[in-house]
């Protein structure tokens, strides 16, 4: 079965393999849900980026995570509120691969603070039934 999508997802690249990659919603739907999505494409992608990925056809293999062929990437800027010495992409890739523990992590929070000059970074696991939260705090 396949679902019809917008014209194209956006979220974060969590995960990465040969030929694809896994991408997250970067904003839950009004049913507080992440939407998760393995992405077939031959472009190069770093897991932290934020992404808009233009899908083939505009369908989606409906499984969980779901899975797509891309037709067009384009890099989103990850707007944190706040100058920092590091890139947000750089900060999240870091903490997602000290965390591949998790099946499909969604980045709930991803924010720094100039006055104390710290990253948040919240993630919990799509795949589990509790949804706990995994709370991160890091110095610039």
């Amino acid at each position: 079965m396949k679902t019809k999508v917008d014209e194209s997802i956006v979220g974060y690249v969590v995960k990465k393999e040969a030929d694809r990659f896994l991408i997250v919603s970067s904003v839950a739907d009004s049913n507080n849900e992440y939407s998760a999505t393995w992405v077939l494409s031959s472009e190069e992608v770093k897991i932290g980026q934020l992404v808009e990925v233009f899908i083939e056809g505009g369908e989606i293999k409906a499984s969980d995570p779901g899975q797509a062929t891309s037709k067009k990437i384009i890099l989103r800027e990850i707007k944190v509120g706040e100058s920092s010495n590091q890139e947000a992409s750089k900060v999240l890739e870091n903490v997602l691969l000290q965390h591949t523990e998790l099946e499909v992590p969604v980045v709930k929070e991803l924010a720094y603070s100039k006055d104390s000059k710290e990253w948040s970074v919240t993630l919990f696991d799509k795949k589990d039934a509790n949804k706990i939260e995994i709370s991160f705090k890091l110095k610039d």
